[in-house]
């Protein structure tokens, strides 16, 4: 399951999950595009719902816990009934962060398979995203993307 363990270091590529919100999120890659990427949200999520989460941990604030682990036991029964289990994301693996990672498009068809499921995770990872690039409207304690308290 998920915890929020303030300071923790878990880094996933260039993020670290282990705080909220992620450190390095909301930016793309290539050519100085800024258009959010998600991975850090849901390869978590896709792999807590495979029964895989202590692989891949995520610091979820305590305001979404219980809205985190309902989405994910939903995820789990949607991907279970279409034959997606801890094989199948092995077996569609990429080269992303420590091979914990399956391509955009397989990320996006799991979570399309419950659209409350994932609408919910693009609203959380949306608000991550406007709550690391808004300094001012961050919560006391939460870190910078230096990785230092804000």
């Amino acid at each position: 399951m998920a915890r929020f363990d303030a300071g923790q270091t878990i880094m996933y590529g260039p993020h670290n999950i282990g705080v909220w919100p992620p450190t390095n999120i909301g930016r793309g890659r290539g050519r100085g595009q800024a258009i959010p990427t998600f991975s850090w949200l849901y390869m978590p999520m896709i792999y807590a719902a495979a029964g895989l989460g202590h692989l891949l941990p995520i610091a979820i604030p305590p305001a979404h816990i219980v809205e985190w682990a309902h989405n994910v036991e939903l995820l789990a029964e949607v991907m279970a009934s279409n034959g997606i289990d801890a094989a199948w994301l092995e077996a569609h693996q990429d080269h992303g962060p420590g091979g914990m990672h399956i391509s955009a498009a397989d990320q996006e068809y799991i979570l399309e398979l419950n659209m409350h499921v994932g609408q919910w995770a693009l609203s959380l990872a949306m608000s991550a995203v406007n709550d690391r690039a808004n300094p001012r409207a961050s919560r006391r304690g939460q870190q910078s993307d230096d990785g230092h308290e804000s």
